[in-house]
């Protein structure tokens, strides 16, 4: 099955899985494929202002997606981070932090066999004074 799903973007390439019928595999191989441009478009790494883009062009006040994590708290870290930044201040960067993930993933995989086993805890702990 994995060569099977591997060769899906190739024409005529397509191996018959062993159960399925030969109409099913039919019109797999007759479905349209993704142009090369746009399979290349599509393999380019994220970028921050792309990450930083989307983030902010997302809707409020919208419940949490399967993380947990609320866009509106994304927001809100993106924009103290901007703050502090311009002051010289230490920061949490969280678009840095999504593009590192994100492209992590692309280029290696999910480790964890489920996507909620493995999880990020970004702590920020302030220098002491003295």
């Amino acid at each position: 099955m994995s060569k099977y799903h591997g060769c899906l973007q190739h024409r005529n390439t397509i191996p018959h899985p062993p159960n399925w019928d030969p109409t099913t595999t039919a019109l797999l191989m007759g479905m349209l494929q993704l142009p090369t441009h746009i399979k290349d478009k599509m393999s380019e790494r994220l970028t921050y202002n792309k990450i930083e883009n989307a983030l902010m062009s997302s809707p409020n006040n919208k419940a949490a997606g399967i993380n947990g994590i609320p866009t509106d708290l994304l927001k809100e870290l993106c924009k103290s981070h901007k703050q502090n930044s311009k002051q010289n201040k230490p920061s949490f960067d969280i678009i840095n932090l999504l593009r590192t993930t994100y492209n992590d993933i692309e280029q290696k995989g999910i480790m964890a066999p489920d996507i909620q086993d493995g999880w990020l805890c970004p702590l920020y702990k302030k220098k002491r004074l003295m």
